[in-house]
């Protein structure tokens, strides 16, 4: 098995990609978790009380903070591990929010014959892309942590 993030951790800095990413990659991902998952579960609370209609605008909002990552993990260490951690628990917040108004809006504007159908397919959706997503952020990691 290929170790390229503890190869990229032990050889230190170099070039155009420092090893920081790989190094937060190994040491942080639970707190990146519990953060990520105190956002859903923020926004997925808070469903109830804030509907949001035009869900696509979280879309835009995640992708944007995927740049913003990204960025942050191309260009070199940032400044402050806190605006990691403050990001993370953006897009939990941003994907909490978009899984708790879609089905909102489901509810809210399919007919009742159709509305279970309509879940279950939104359901199967939901869980293919979360797949993918795992399964393209695989050779994407080891990818960026072999930039050096």
């Amino acid at each position: 098995r290929d170790h390229s993030e503890w190869r990229c951790w032990l050889e230190g800095p170099s070039g155009l990609y420092s090893s920081t990413y790989c190094l937060l990659s190994i040491v942080f991902p639970s707190r990146y978790q519990t953060i990520y998952q105190g956002g859903v579960f923020i926004s997925r609370s808070s469903g109830a009380f804030i509907k949001i209609r035009r869900i696509w605008i979280l879309t835009l909002l995640q992708f944007g903070n995927a740049v913003l990552l990204l960025a942050a993990a191309w260009y070199g260490p940032v400044p402050s591990l806190w605006l990691i951690f403050a990001a993370v628990l953006f897009e939990g917040l941003l994907g909490g929010a978009g899984y708790v108004n879609a089905f909102n809006n489901i509810t809210l504007e399919s007919e009742p014959g159709d509305r279970e159908f309509a879940m279950g397919a939104a359901s199967v959706a939901d869980t293919l892309g979360i797949s993918l997503s795992g399964v393209v952020s695989l050779p994407f990691h080891d990818w960026m942590c072999n930039l050096n």
